[in-house]
């Protein structure tokens, strides 16, 4: 079935998430205003040749217009290279250059998800810059329990960091390592864990004080 959606739509990244984090088998189809881009899958392993992250990259960037999905299983060929879904994602993350009118749409749809929780992942090591940038969003999140995306988002504005964030947070989704903070945990947790001591939040306070002044550039 093909989906129609506006240029401020984001149901083709939804779509990509689910079939990674459900290991589906199939083949995707985004297309745009003048472009096509047709992604295999095996069990959410990408199957893509050498131009997998520039194609990855296109769908990430540019505004899809309509997409499909089929569960009929690729027929793989010698071109076919399986690509695990956090090497493709590392290879593209820092190649992804979100121009402002991309950047304010992805920021607008992800302020909206729920408190979150962030899993650590290697996917940012091999540019340093994103290593620390995911690493300062990681121990913010653990320092809290969890985190609004839209208050991250709120202390990474005003520099040049926030579009590094918004590629690192789109990620994250896309390979499902943000996690939705479960209410009955919520509630297990307040009547089950000893109460913390007034040092302790403190501490937790002034650790994720520390990284939204780093996030200001303060």
């Amino acid at each position: 079935m093909i989906v129609e959606q506006k240029e401020r739509e984001l149901k083709h990244i939804t779509l990509l998430r689910k079939v990674i984090m459900d290991r589906r088998s199939g083949v995707g189809l985004f297309e745009g205003r003048d472009w096509s881009v047709t992604i295999p899958f095996d069990h959410g392993v990408l199957l893509l040749g050498d131009n997998a992250s520039a194609m990855l990259g296109r769908v990430l960037q540019d505004p899809v217009l309509r997409f499909s999905w089929s569960d009929v299983a690729h027929q793989a060929d010698d071109l076919s290279i399986p690509i695990m879904p956090r090497q493709a994602f590392s290879q593209v993350v820092s190649m992804l250059n979100l121009p402002p009118d991309r950047q304010a749409v992805y920021r607008q749809v992800l302020s909206r998800l729920p408190a979150l929780k962030v899993r650590l992942t290697p996917v940012f090591r091999f540019d340093r810059k994103y290593e620390d940038l995911f690493q300062e969003f990681y121990r913010m999140a653990l320092a809290s329990g969890s985190v609004r995306l839209s208050e991250y988002f709120a202390a990474s504005a005003g520099g040049d960091e926030l579009p590094k964030c918004l590629n690192i947070v789109l990620v994250l989704y896309c390979l499902g390592d943000l996690l939705p903070v479960p209410k009955q945990d919520e509630i297990r947790a307040s009547s089950t864990e000893p109460a913390v001591s007034a040092s302790s939040s403190l501490d937790r306070l002034n650790v994720v004080s520390r990284i939204l002044m780093r996030l200001r550039g303060a």
